[in-house]
């Protein structure tokens, strides 16, 4: 699971695979990997911003995607936790554990877990050791992650010059299961594919999507588009069907789309 963080210590975002989800509801928080090189460091972010009372607190970790696991998580229910228990401050639930999902080896260094909960950091060589980072991105695909990778795309693809949006494609990830009905968009996806006489069809996904905007031509209008614009704010990506320097999309008369992550690759018919 890719996720983006906001630090509101710093007031800065980040991205990072979650390595386990530690309770639920109010007292949930994502376990993630922070800095780069021999700086990086695992700690706990709350879910939810709780500064303002409000009704629908706002999150510090949005989910980008969920793709298939390098290992399987485990799950612990308080009935599970209670052997240990003790060595929690129980009557305070923000520094308490009674619900685990992530990787075991996580769980299994309970001092180190303990010390991530009373709020301090763990080295990556202290919980992780010698092993590679987990890494859930998919073989086969360019995800765009900074200028340079928006500017190849950009060279690749001609600036979308004279291209055509063929499709597009929204999945939520709500529906109706075997279960009953899940209400939850965890998935917020969309693909779009892309036709151009300058280069080969490409498919673009957008991972957590916060906002989509499709407008197609207007009858006795052609429908292919002069350019593109790609941008990159605070882990958000911003694409619109034309030059636009504003990263705002809602007095943009044509089709753009928010999203916090963005991944492309060619394809045949």
């Amino acid at each position: 699971m890719r996720v983006r963080v906001y630090d509101k210590k710093t007031n800065n975002y980040f991205v990072s695979e979650v390595y386990a989800i530690i309770n639920s509801g109010y007292f949930e928080k994502y376990l993630v990997l922070q800095g780069q090189g021999k700086d990086r460091y695992f700690c706990l972010y709350e879910y939810l911003d709780k500064a303002n009372k409000v009704v629908h607190l706002p999150v510090n970790v949005n989910i980008i995607s969920c793709n298939e696991l390098p290992e399987p998580w485990i799950i612990k229910t308080e009935s599970d936790i209670k052997k240990f228990r003790n060595k929690f401050n129980v009557s305070n639930k923000y520094n308490s554990l009674y619900e685990y999902r992530g990787y075991e080896f996580v769980f299994e260094q309970k001092d180190l877990l303990i010390k991530l909960l009373q709020g301090h950091k763990v080295s990556y060589e202290e919980l992780r050791g010698d092993h590679d980072e987990f890494c859930t991105k998919l073989d086969g695909w360019n995800y765009v992650e900074n200028d340079e990778d928006i500017n190849s795309l950009m060279n690749l693809f001609s600036g979308f010059h004279d291209s055509v949006l063929r499709s597009l494609t929204y999945i939520s990830g709500s529906g109706k299961t075997n279960k009953g009905m899940n209400v939850i968009d965890y998935i917020r996806q969309v693909s779009m594919i892309f036709d151009s006489d300058w280069s080969e069809t490409i498919e673009i996904v957008f991972e957590g999507v916060l906002a989509l905007n499709l407008r197609p031509a207007n009858d006795n209008y052609g429908s292919n588009l002069f350019s593109a614009t790609i941008a990159l704010k605070d882990e958000i990506i911003f694409f619109y069907d034309d030059d636009y320097e504003i990263l705002d999309i809602k007095d943009y008369e044509g089709t753009c789309i928010n999203a916090l992550g963005m991944r492309w690759r060619f394809i045949k018919d």
